[in-house]
């Protein structure tokens, strides 16, 4: 469907859809207020795609997509706009949902995520869309999350209460490109399959010892290049910690550290 205006029209053109064995469904182009919660059933679509749309919401009534919630797979959000508020606990009901993917869109904030029927993996990016802001619980309750990236934003603040607690499936962790500034001392508990952290690009300038206790012992990969790191004796943990291995950063100060490998360093060029 493309150039929908109206509510009403959308849900006519999927009727011509009912009955047939279709698995994708791409949203192009269009401005809606909303998609009419029954406007699927009858569909087994496995993938949605919502494209250079205006949506203010992803449903009338606060359950999103009836008909889909054994097909739905995978969720693609493509240059939309108008979507800073979107309720993602409207979709709590898609029981085969594995990937959600918001890209190149207009959500400064993300709302809590819904806690999906357990068993089922889950993989959800918001790349570039303009966000500030998460909700303290945002991804807390998506017991089965695998891999969250959440990138090339305007994000200041993380907190460790914003992912699951415990998160025993969780193996990759991507913020990079935003403005986070500190990194909290807990923020990587309670993460016992974390394998890959990626935190280039953003304005961190040290981190405490004790952050990468938890999950020192699996953590195969940190990357901290294109950060603001002041490379003095508050990291000389780093030279003598197996971390050094896995962590790529570079030093911005002092100047004659400039562009070095933090895991170059010893303990002559860490002073303070």
């Amino acid at each position: 469907c493309f150039n929908i205006t109206n509510e009403k029209e959308f849900s006519k053109g999927l009727e011509e859809n009912r009955g047939h064995d279709l698995l994708h469904f791409a949203l192009t182009d269009s401005d809606l207020r909303f998609i009419s919660h029954d406007a699927f059933h009858g569909t087994s679509f496995t993938v949605l795609f919502i494209w250079s749309s205006s949506l203010l919401s992803l449903s009338d009534t606060d359950i999103a997509f009836e008909g889909l919630e054994d097909t739905l797979k995978t969720l693609f959000v493509n240059e939309c706009n108008f979507v800073s508020h979107w309720n993602w606990n409207v979709i709590r009901n898609l029981k085969a949902l594995e990937m959600i993917h918001v890209t190149n869109s207009d959500m400064e904030y993300v709302s809590d995520f819904p806690n999906f029927s357990p068993g089922m993996k889950h993989d959800i990016t918001v790349w570039k869309s303009s966000v500030v802001e998460l909700s303290p619980t945002a991804f807390s309750q998506v017991e089965d999350l695998v891999s969250l990236t959440v990138a090339s934003n305007n994000i200041e603040v993380v907190e460790r209460s914003m992912f699951p607690k415990p998160a025993l499936n969780l193996t990759v962790l991507s913020m990079s490109n935003n403005t986070i500034r500190s990194l909290p001392v807990d923020i990587f508990t309670d993460m016992p399959a974390l394998k890959e952290v990626k935190l280039d690009g953003n304005k961190i300038h040290t981190i405490e010892k004790d952050v990468f206790v938890p999950v020192q012992n699996h953590i195969t990969l940190v990357r901290l290049l294109g950060n603001d790191f002041n490379c003095d004796c508050l990291l000389k943990w780093i030279v003598e910690d197996d971390m050094r291995t896995k962590l790529r950063a570079k030093c911005k100060y002092p100047p004659d550290l400039e562009g070095r490998e933090i895991s170059t360093l010893d303990y002559g060029d860490l002073w303070c």
